[in-house]
């Protein structure tokens, strides 16, 4: 069964590795009332530095993209979640080394790395439709108009016998 998304967000604090520590706690107690919870307090700090200007402003950096649609960065972004609150009750230590480790292993198993280059010119070109697909597509066409000209036979023949 999906769950539904709920995003989470912790108050922010001075020590980056307590705002993880009470976001997986957060998104713990969501999970366990059935939601898959979404939460960038567990990774953006994980990349985005406030010292570097392009990072200042990351109002739009996750939601828009999960929103939009991205499989991949929901995927990602439940694996974060999923590990740091595993963590969390392990009781292992979470601090900057474990939240790169945990970000290098995600990025690079939902190949996100390699999405930087159609995420930041737009998509990219993947070329004509094969011959077998256009096929299938002009076939599927052909089935759904023989289909609904099946009904419309259908509905005139019941009119004709009303009528008679």
């Amino acid at each position: 069964m999906k769950r539904p998304l709920a995003y989470i967000t912790a108050p922010w604090s001075n020590s980056q590795y307590e705002n993880a520590e009470n976001a997986a706690a957060y998104c713990r107690q969501v999970y366990d009332a059935g939601y898959s919870p979404i939460c960038p307090v567990l990774f953006l700090p994980t990349f985005l530095k406030d010292e570097i200007p392009q990072d200042e402003n990351v109002d739009n950096t996750f939601t828009t993209p999960v929103y939009n649609g991205s499989a991949s960065l929901r995927d990602a972004a439940g694996q974060l979640i999923e590990n740091t609150a595993k963590s969390v009750r392990r009781r292992e230590t979470i601090d900057d080394a474990y939240m790169q480790k945990l970000f290098s292993d995600v990025m690079s198993l939902y190949r996100l790395d390699n999405a930087n280059a159609a995420s930041a010119g737009g998509k990219e070109e993947l070329g004509p439709l094969p011959a077998a697909s256009r096929a299938l597509i002009w076939g599927l066409c052909a089935v759904w108009a023989l289909i609904i000209a099946y009904a419309a036979y259908g509905k005139a023949k019941q009119k004709r016998r009303k009528r008679d």
